[in-house]
């Protein structure tokens, strides 16, 4: 599968799994630090993983949503402070979600 038909298949699946549209999971990059595809994809995995929202819940979030929730879940079984998981990427993010959940 090339790189194109990748996104595209992602683009698909994130349709369902956020409240996004089609058109605008097109405008986001496929990876970067903040707002990327696969950045929503992953906050969304570890939410949905470790059972902090349904598949039906998350399909009415945005990235924004999906991101927030991780970063209190983050917060609560951490207690790491707001604005510190504020401050960190997608990725710091759902890097800390798999440690603290023991994901991986």
């Amino acid at each position: 599968m090339s790189s194109e038909d990748q996104r595209n298949t992602m683009i698909v699946l994130l349709a369902d799994g956020s409240k996004h549209s089609i058109q605008e999971l097109q405008g986001m990059t496929t990876v970067g630090d903040l707002g990327s595809l696969v950045g929503l994809a992953s906050i969304r995995d570890v939410l949905l993983w470790n059972h902090f929202r349904t598949p039906q819940e998350l399909s009415r979030m945005s990235y924004d949503d999906q991101r927030n929730t991780l970063i209190v879940e983050l917060n609560q079984a951490t207690g790491k402070a707001i604005p510190e998981l504020q401050g960190m990427n997608d990725f710091q993010l759902v890097e800390s979600g798999c440690q603290t959940w023991r994901m991986f």
